[in-house]
């Protein structure tokens, strides 16, 4: 037998399309084709001197990052967290309720709300059951209260630090074929057109064209938006910690006007 602390521990990992993208990726089912065309491949091989196979490769490499059928999306949510989260609005929604809120406001903290976590098939129909109440609402509330696991509000465990985790995989992806490309890594600082500091090396410029070609985005990404997957790659193939890495990584040279 387990005590109700025990029945609230554990995972899910679950899908997030709302957190914050660097761009537009083109997400759907690759079916293991590869994410560029024949024209893109060419174009590639000739902007950046690189052999077609490699290329190919990395085709099949971002084809499998921003496929829908990928994990790379899957963020961590806490069972006990997530019904915390909830208790919080289920608890909103009854101090409005009492204030003779409308039925319609109050249900809207309620809006979101999962009943995933669910015990048992009594405990799942709770949350149902007080979407659709309406004269003995609050004692519906109340039940979701009593309930551990009844209704969970799921959102990501560290959502402040979620990140663009396709777009890490595409930069991840680029930087080893242009590794085995025998290519350099190097980079200089520049001012751009908005006078903001960017990143401007060969990496940098192969990581830009790939990115407009399976994304809808209109402005190109930044190469200061993705330098530190970059740094992250290069200190993972030495061997040393990335955030360490990053910190002692010298600036070359002086912002200059593009």
């Amino acid at each position: 037998m387990t005590d109700e602390s025990d029945e609230l521990e554990g995972h899910v990992y679950v899908h997030f399309d709302g957190i914050k993208k660097s761009a537009e990726w083109i997400v759907k089912d690759y079916r293991g084709n590869g994410a560029f065309t024949d024209a893109q491949i060419e174009v590639l091989c000739q902007q950046f001197q690189m052999p077609r196979p490699l290329i190919k490769e990395l085709s099949f490499y971002v084809g499998n990052s921003l496929d829908s059928d990928s994990e790379v999306d899957l963020l961590q949510v806490t069972k006990s967290k997530a019904i915390a989260h909830a208790n919080k609005n289920i608890r909103r929604a009854r101090l409005l309720l009492r204030k003779s809120e409308s039925i319609e406001r109050v249900k809207e903290e309620l809006s979101g709300l999962s009943n995933i976590f669910a015990i048992t098939k009594a405990d799942a129909e709770i949350l149902p059951t007080a979407m659709t109440a309406d004269q003995d609402l609050e004692q519906q509330l109340t039940r979701l209260l009593q309930t551990p696991g009844s209704a969970a509000l799921l959102k990501p465990d560290h959502s402040p630090s979620a990140s663009d985790n396709r777009r890490f995989q595409v930069v991840m992806s680029c930087c080893y074929i242009w590794e085995d490309a025998g290519k350099d890594f190097g980079f200089s600082n520049e001012l751009d057109d908005t006078n903001r500091v960017d990143r401007v090396g060969g990496i940098y410029q192969f990581v830009q064209t790939v990115a407009a070609m399976v994304s809808t985005s209109k402005h190109r990404l930044r190469g200061e938006v993705f330098h530190k997957d970059i740094t992250h790659f290069k200190a993972y193939r030495l061997g040393r910690d990335p955030d360490a890495f990053l910190n002692e990584e010298p600036e070359f040279g002086s912002p200059k006007t593009v």
